[in-house]
C-alpha cells in the first residue's frame, strides 16, 4: 500500500492511497467466500453448490464492487492505526482507477479532531474571590427560621403586610387573554411582603378579605429571567381563600435549642453554626465559579478551529433538550419563536444556539487536552463511588441497573475526568 497525506485544515486530512495486488487478493478472497453462499445453480440445492462451480457462477460485477469495498475498508483501518488519526466521522471516499487484481486508487477525506495547542494554562489571570459572610446574611437565615416556626391564626378581617394569604391564581397575557405557562397556582400560601411575586402583586392583596376575587393587572420587569414574559403586560385572576395572622416566636436560647441542631443550645451558637454553614456554601460556589472562570479564560486564549460535525451534534442535543422543556411547560417551539421575535427556527439557531454550541464544544476539547497533558486518570473505584451515589436516588431497580451499563460508566468516567481536570486547573492557578 502506498499513501500520501495532505493536511487541508486543522480538522481536515486528505489521503491518496494506492492498493496493489497483495491487498486486492486478500479482499477478493474474502469477497468470494461471502458471495459463494448466495450463488444458485440449477441442479444443486441452495447452499450445496460445490465451491469450484459456485466460484464460476459469481456475478463478476458484484465481486468487483465487494472486493473494492473490502479493500478500501481494510486499508482505512490500517491507515487510522498507523497514522494515529482520530476521525469524527466515516471518511468521504472517492474511487479512482481500479484494475481488478492489479491496482486500486482512492482518496479519503477525514474530518478529525483538531490538534490543540494550549497557552500557558498555569499562569492565568483569573483570581478567586474570598468568601465573605455578612451579618445581614446570618440574620436573614434566622428570620427564615423564625418565620418557619410562626404560629398561624385564622383571620376574618383584611389582609395586612406580614399576613399569609392562601390564593388561587391564573396569569394571562393582556394582549390575547391566553394563559401563560407557570403563571397559575392553587391553594398557594403567600406571605405578604415576602417579595415572592413580581412587584405589585402582593401589594394588590393588602386589604383583601376571604372569598374576595381580584383581577390584578401587572407588567413583568424588562429584565425578567424568562424572555417570553419580560416586559409583557399580564393580568392575574386571583381568589383569596384563607388569611392567617403569623406570630413569630422570639429569638431565645430555648428557640435555638428547639431546632435540634447538634451542639446548638444558645442564640450565639446558632449564629456561629449558621455562619459556618453559609461559609461552606459560599466557598463551594466560589470554587465552582473560579474553576469555570479559569476555563472560560483558557478557552478564550486557545486558538482552535471547532469541527462542524461536533457543533451540529451539540445543536441537535440542545434543541432536543429545549423542546422537552417547552413541552413540560405546555409550550410549542412556534410560540416561543413568535414571542421572542425570531423569523424562524434557523434564525434562533444562528443567534442563540450556534454560539453556545461552539463554546461548549471548544470547552470540551480544551478540557480533554488539559486532562491529557496533566495525565488525569479515573479509577474503577471512583466510578463505582459515583455510580453508588447516583443509584441511592432511585428505588426502581431498573433505574439503578441503568447506571451500571458500560455506556453509562463511560459517561460517568468522562464527567469525573472533566471535574478532576478543572480542580487541577484551579490548583495550578491558586
Amino acid at each position: 500500500m502506498k499513501k500520501t497525506l495532505k493536511k487541508l485544515s486543522d480538522n481536515q486530512i486528505e489521503i491518496k492511497v494506492t492498493l496493489e495486488a497483495p491487498e486486492l487478493k486478500l479482499a477478493q478472497d474474502t469477497a468470494e467466500k461471502e458471495l459463494i453462499k448466495d450463488v444458485k445453480v440449477k441442479g444443486f440445492r441452495e447452499g450445496k453448490v460445490p465451491k469450484d462451480v459456485a466460484k464460476k457462477n459469481i456475478n463478476q460485477m458484484e465481486l468487483m464492487n465487494r472486493t473494492a469495498e473490502l479493500a478500501i475498508n481494510n486499508a482505512l483501518i490500517v491507515i487510522i492505526n498507523d497514522e494515529g488519526i482520530r476521525p469524527l466521522l466515516r471518511p468521504e471516499v472517492q474511487l479512482g482507477n481500479f484494475t481488478p487484481g492489479v491496482k486500486l486508487d482512492f482518496t479519503a477525506n477525514f474530518t478529525v479532531l483538531p490538534e490543540i495547542k494550549l497557552p500557558n494554562y498555569k499562569k492565568l489571570t483569573t483570581k478567586k474571590m474570598p468568601a465573605e459572610i455578612r451579618d445581614e446574611d446570618i440574620e436573614g437565615v434566622i428570620g427564615n427560621l423564625l418565620a418557619g416556626q410562626a404560629k398561624k391564626t385564622a383571620k376574618k378581617g383584611k389582609a395586612e403586610l406580614g399576613d399569609e394569604v392562601t390564593i388561587d391564581f391564573v396569569g394571562r397575557f393582556a394582549k390575547d387573554d391566553k394563559e401563560f405557562p407557570g403563571g397559575s397556582g392553587k391553594d398557594f400560601p403567600l406571605k405578604l411582603g415576602s417579595n415572592q411575586f413580581i412587584p405589585g402583586f402582593e401589594e394588590a392583596l393588602v386589604g383583601a378579605k376571604v372569598g374576595q376575587k381580584f383581577d390584578i393587572p401587572l407588567t413583568f420587569p424588562k429584565d425578567y429571567h424568562a424572555k417570553n414574559l419580560a416586559g409583557q403586560k399580564v393580568q392575574f385572576k386571583t381568589t383569596v381563600s384563607k388569611i392567617h395572622k403569623l406570630e413569630q416566636p422570639e429569638l431565645t436560647d430555648d428557640f435555638a435549642a428547639s431546632l435540634g441542631a447538634p451542639n446548638v443550645k444558645t442564640v450565639q451558637q446558632l449564629r456561629d453554626d449558621i455562619e459556618r454553614e453559609l461559609t461552606m456554601r459560599a466557598e463551594y460556589n466560589i470554587n465552582e465559579r473560579f474553576r469555570n472562570d479559569l476555563l472560560d479564560e483558557l478557552v478564550g486564549k486557545t486558538n482552535l478551529e471547532v469541527p462542524k460535525p461536533l457543533i451540529d451534534d451539540q445543536i441537535a442535543a440542545m434543541k432536543a433538550e429545549f423542546n422537552q422543556n417547552l413541552t413540560a411547560r405546555g409550550q410549542k417551539l412556534e410560540d416561543f419563536l413568535k414571542e421572542n421575535k425570531f423569523k424562524d427556527e434557523a434564525a434562533w439557531v444562528d443567534k442563540d444556539l450556534m454560539p453556545m454550541a461552539e463554546k461548549r464544544v471548544k470547552a470540551g476539547l480544551v478540557v480533554t487536552k488539559l486532562a491529557e497533558l496533566e495525565k488525569i486518570e479515573i479509577s474503577p473505584q471512583e466510578i463505582d463511588g459515583r455510580v453508588a451515589a447516583m443509584q441511592t436516588q432511585f428505588s426502581d431497580p431498573n433505574l439503578k441497573d441503568m447506571y451500571s451499563t458500560p455506556d453509562m460508566r463511560a459517561n460517568i468516567a468522562n464527567q469525573l475526568a472533566a471535574e478532576k481536570t478543572l480542580v487541577r486547573l484551579a490548583e495550578l492557578n491558586g
